[in-house]
């Protein structure tokens, strides 16, 4: 469907940090807000989309709220007490609404939290020592909510150190592929900030993350990437799916400026990729992640608060564990 246009375990031989963050609201039920490409307040978008945030929240209690990058437009923060934290961070979510005042941000950084390219991108890991809600202890990192009778792994992944060659990116892979291989939970999903596939002003494919990212995902049997980057909402995923088939879904309609669907870029993944665009709408929004046991099920709300698209993965569409 196109639509309108208009904790701390420190792994030491990895470099990266694992975290047991897992929480118990629901014993059967795991519910996140994932966001994307969000702090920005030039445009309307980041508030309205705060504002729905906050309504399904209230009905949802979601255990917390999970940031794909490019958190504080346009170059990051310069310092762990930048007074941009309250104003494109507190002052938009917590103080404004009191749903997600206590809900904790697990995070990953986005290419423009890097600053001038001197380091800025640290900050936001630095900040994590002194404020609770803000929570993201190393470039990559991952942690498991552990429930009742299911677990989700997330992985934490860094795709802006690769792009840019800094932070010893190289050693992200063999801690990636150890973190997957090692991981017994039901439910793997690996989060970046770059897209993998996309169809709007990015995309359509991530050369180095198709060779490098790609295959790790399908050997350990990774039921979903999630990342922002692009400025809408798209879900996509193989033309003849099979179990073991990875789905994609970009979540960059925080609030900043939207970008419209490709034709060309979709030709390409359609005809070059055997991948189909099963959903695109450029709008601002946000994407809660529902999981139980036997499914997973991502919601697309605009900013006025309407359920846009929802798709779901059950156990029958993973490969054999």
């Amino acid at each position: 469907m196109l639509g309108r246009t208009s904790v701390l375990l420190t792994a030491v031989l990895f470099c990266c940090v694992f975290s047991d963050l897992t929480t118990a609201q629901d014993p059967n039920v795991l519910r996140v807000i994932t966001i994307g490409d969000w702090g920005e307040v030039l445009f309307r978008g980041q508030a309205l989309v705060a504002e729905q945030m906050a309504r399904w929240s209230g009905e949802n209690d979601p255990e917390f709220i999970l940031g794909l990058g490019d958190n504080i437009y346009q170059w990051g923060i310069f310092s762990v007490d930048d007074p941009q934290l309250d104003r494109k961070w507190r002052d938009v979510y917590q103080k404004n609404h009191t749903e997600l005042a206590d809900l904790q941000w697990r995070l990953i950084h986005g290419n423009h939290d890097l600053g001038f390219d001197n380091g800025e991108e640290w900050n936001q890991v630095w900040l994590t020592d002194i404020e609770p809600l803000w929570y993201f202890p190393h470039l990559w990192w991952d942690f498991v909510v552990e429930k009742d009778d299911f677990s989700v792994h997330f992985f934490m992944i860094d795709t802006e150190s690769m792009r840019s060659d800094t932070n010893n990116h190289t050693d992200m892979w063999p801690w990636l592929d150890n973190a997957l291989s090692t991981s017994d939970a039901d439910w793997k999903i690996v989060v970046g900030h770059r897209d993998l596939y996309a169809v709007g002003s990015k995309g359509p494919v991530n050369s180095r993350l198709y060779e490098q990212l790609l295959p790790v995902m399908e050997q350990y049997g990774v039921d979903v990437y999630l990342c922002g980057h692009d400025h809408n909402l798209q879900h996509i995923r193989a033309i003849d799916k099979v179990p073991g088939d990875v789905d994609f879904v970009v979540n960059g309609a925080g609030g900043a400026l939207w970008y419209a669907f490709t034709e060309e870029k979709e030709v390409v993944l359609r005809e070059e990729y055997s991948m189909e665009v099963a959903f695109f709408e450029m709008t601002w929004g946000f994407a809660p992640l529902i999981i139980t046991k036997d499914e997973l099920r991502f919601d697309f709300i605009n900013d006025e608060g309407e359920l846009i698209y929802s798709f779901s993965r059950t156990r029958d569409d993973q490969a054999p564990r």
